[in-house]
């Protein structure tokens, strides 16, 4: 069990030591301030460390039906942690935070759509606001595992046994399903109680994914008293933009019919499937739906038209114009191949 143990750590020490180098350059990229005095990477470090000896000894140890919602409860709390202990290190900036993990993002996702980016970074911006504006742990919870650039060797031992110490006794939220249930669990503070108005990112997606804003808006707007609500979770500038949009939504008009000319121009298949009905033989009943369509009325009646159009005369004169069109079309039309419609001089030929 003791070299069980020895093999972890030190596994978990390899781990982290990869992990400097990408702390080191997000911090330094970011251009953010730290707190005077204090060691970002080595305090980044010193709590992945521990976080992850205490959640790997957990999986290694546990054996009975807590397990799965302590474990749960453990990453839940060091989520909480590391957003505590990095913001308290860049003197309480929640800007800064954001631009530290929007510029790890953006490395991380060079191969990915820069709109995608884009989007991706909107959403965290928007929930780690709302997170740090309600979370379940303080300052003095994080104290511990920050480190020093000059610090006092007879100090070290002192702060890993504290932390050893304050671990058990830390307040950590309830098992949840995501990291914003165990926040909204978690115990009432300051924070929490003025909230009363303003949306958890849960609300604003499933899983506590990055979940598009459109379905919630659009249903929280079509409730009527409940638009405040999504107005409260998005930045003031997304507001207009998200109304307009919506009262764009529900005045989109129907499909209006197809003209004529742009049904010629439609390959015969996709023509025929198009069409909600089939072919119109009847040059009457063509000519009466066209005009519908057009919305166009016959000076005399519609009666006495669907008379006229079923006289013989106009038949064959109808008859004789599409063949003459039909020629024109083989005739002059470059795109027409006689290869691949062999027979189409037995009907259309110039002297037929």
């Amino acid at each position: 069990m003791f070299l069980l143990f020895f093999s972890l750590q030190t596994a978990a020490e390899s781990l982290v030591n990869e992990l400097e180098e990408y702390i080191t350059e997000s911090f330094r990229e970011s251009s953010v301030t730290v707190l005077e005095g204090v060691d970002i990477t080595q305090t980044n470090m010193s709590f992945f460390r521990q976080q992850l000896n205490q959640i790997a000894t957990h999986i290694l140890r546990c054996t009975d039906d807590t397990f799965g919602p302590r474990l749960l409860q453990m990453c839940n709390q060091a989520l909480f942690e590391c957003l505590a202990l990095n913001l308290h290190c860049l003197r309480g900036d929640q800007r800064a935070l954001t631009a530290v993990i929007n510029h790890r993002i953006r490395r991380m996702s060079s191969d990915i759509s820069p709109s995608l980016v884009n989007w991706m970074t909107s959403m965290m911006t928007m929930r780690l606001q709302v997170i740090l504006e309600n979370i379940p742990v303080s300052q003095e919870q994080v104290q511990n595992y920050i480190v020093y650039t000059q610090r006092d060797p007879s100090s070290a031992s002192g702060t890993q046994e504290a932390q050893s110490a304050t671990i058990g006794d830390t307040l950590s939220p309830a098992a949840a399903t995501t990291a914003e249930e165990a926040m909204s669990g978690s115990h009432e503070t300051p924070a929490a109680s003025s909230r009363e108005t303003r949306a958890l990112p849960g609300d604003l997606g499933a899983s506590g994914g990055a979940a598009p804003l459109g379905g919630d808006v659009a249903a929280a707007g079509a409730e009527g008293g409940s638009e405040e609500s999504w107005a409260a979770a998005v930045p003031p500038e997304w507001v207009p933009i998200i109304r307009c949009d919506m009262m764009t939504q529900r005045k989109v008009k129907a499909q209006p019919p197809l003209s004529d000319a742009y049904l010629h121009g439609m390959p015969a298949k996709r023509r025929k499937t198009g069409q909600g009905s089939g072919s119109l033989l009847s040059l009457s009943d063509a000519v009466s739906q066209a005009a519908r369509n057009a919305g166009v009325r016959p000076i005399t009646s519609p009666e006495q038209l669907q008379s006229d159009l079923e006289t013989q005369e106009v038949k064959e004169a109808y008859s004789e114009q599409v063949k003459a069109d039909v020629k024109k079309r083989v005739r002059e039309d470059p795109d027409f191949n006689s290869q691949q419609f062999p027979n189409a001089h037995r009907a259309f030929s110039p002297d037929s």
